[in-house]
Formats: structure tokens, sequence, C-alpha cells
């Protein structure tokens, strides 16, 4: 664990810093063809005052953005909100008769990897047994990124507790996330107590899967 350490809203005069550790953590998962557009929305973030960051003395060691899932674009379906998509996906995961259209979107996307082959799983818990509906001030977590040297010292959870602390105080019942299927982010979320909804893929360009994940607060 990082001894001193500073948690703190990002400012405009961290934007540098920022967007060199949002490169290093997400070229190789946005593609370098598409990291370009990513950072000018991380960007937007910042000015919003949606992310927060970690910082000892003067060293960035990791950062955390957040919104509301109503004021989130969604990046994979036009015109929709975040807030229209986890409903999207929190149905798909109720009703597995219902999901023709997820796995078509899928299949046209990635019908040249994995030999076209798509896999949708759904996960039993109070997500997928009740009717459990998005809220427009419910809380998205947009991305997470450590410092490559601080990693492994606990920094993820605090960010992530952090954020659930912020989300609480603005009303949202529930924080969600997208993150990469079997990886240590998801590991990280489980750990802190996020409950997976629907596993779908491949999604991400390495053949990866992507799983949605949610902790009612």
């Amino acid at each position: 664990m990082v001894a001193d350490y500073t948690i703190r809203r990002c400012r405009t005069s961290d934007a540098t810093e920022l967007i060199a550790l949002y490169r290093t953590t997400f070229t190789s998962i946005d593609g370098p063809e598409n990291i370009d557009a990513a950072v000018e929305k991380f960007l937007d973030l910042i000015q919003e005052g949606a992310v927060i960051c970690a910082f000892s003395e003067d060293k960035l060691l990791g950062f955390a953005g957040y919104n509301y899932v109503s004021r989130i674009p969604s990046s994979t379906v036009v015109g929709k909100t975040m807030e229209e998509v986890i409903n999207q996906e929190l149905f798909y995961a109720r009703y597995p008769e219902a999901r023709t259209y997820l796995w078509q979107s899928l299949a046209e996307i990635y019908s040249k990897q994995n030999n076209g082959k798509i896999e949708i799983v759904s996960f039993e818990n109070e997500f997928t047994v009740n009717n459990w509906q998005v809220n427009s001030n419910d809380t998205y977590c947009l991305s997470i990124g450590i410092t490559p040297e601080f990693q492994g010292n606990g920094l993820g959870r605090i960010l992530v507790g952090e954020g659930e602390r912020l989300a609480r105080e603005s009303g949202s019942l529930t924080l969600y996330v997208h993150c990469k299927g079997s990886s240590g982010s998801q590991e990280l979320f489980q750990r802190v107590g996020f409950k997976p909804i629907l596993l779908a893929g491949p999604w991400f360009e390495d053949g990866t899967f992507i799983v949605m994940m949610g902790k009612r607060l």
C-alpha cells in the first residue's frame, strides 16, 4: 500500500499526466486506431469534473472516471445512452429467449473471429432474478487506470471505494461497470462486491469477452 496519497477530483492542469496514463492503459483495449477518439472523450470527462485521481505528492498514481448513466452516450449503440444500454442488457440477462438481437449484433461485429461463434452467459443474482431497473441517477464507472509501478498496492480498491462514496452522495442506488471478462479488472470489482450480470463475446479486438457488473449501494 502507498503510505501517503491524496484522492481528489482531477483538474485540467492534470490532463497531460492523465492522458499519458490513459493511453498506456487503454490503447491495447480500444485499439490504436480508436484511442485518439477515446482520449477526446476522456478530456471531456476531466473538464466535467467526472474523473477522480490519486496523487502521492506530485506523482500521479491512478484515476477513475464516473458519471450518471443518463449522461453517458453509448459507445456501441448510436443514439442511446448508457442507461438504455444497461436496461437492455439486464433484459437480455433475465430472458435468454430474447437474446436474438444481441447475438446477431455480436455475430455481425465478430463474424471473422472465433469462427463466428458467439457466447452469451447470464448469472443468477439479485440483478437477474428481480425486475431491477436502472435509475437515471445511477452511476457508471467509465474507466480506471493505475500507474504500472503502483499496481497491486490496493489503489484500484481505493478508487472504486471513492467512486461508491460519491455515487451514494449523489443519490445513486447502483453502480455499474463493463470490463474485460476473466481479467484483473473483473477480479477487482468482484472483490469489492460487484456481481456479474451478463458476459458476451468475443467482444474486444483480442477476442476476449466483455462482462457487465453491478453493485447495489
